[in-house]
């Protein structure tokens, strides 16, 4: 399972300033949460998000299959 939350903004809100975003992945036994703070407009931090999300998805799986 994967899932983001956080501001992308505009505007900064519940203390969050705009680009921090949180990923949390959970795969097998092992659950893991990332905070990411971008610097960008509101649909660059989401496509960010996603990026990196999936790339750290990946590399849990390939950690993961490894053991």
């Amino acid at each position: 399972a994967i899932a983001f939350s956080g501001n992308a903004g505009p505007n900064a809100s519940s203390n969050q300033p705009v680009g921090r975003v949180y990923t949390a992945i959970t795969l097998c036994d092992v659950c893991v949460v990332y905070q990411d703070d971008f610097v960008a407009t509101r649909k660059e931090i989401k496509r960010l998000t996603i990026e990196k999300g999936i790339q750290r998805l990946l590399d849990l799986i390939i950690k993961e299959s490894m053991r």
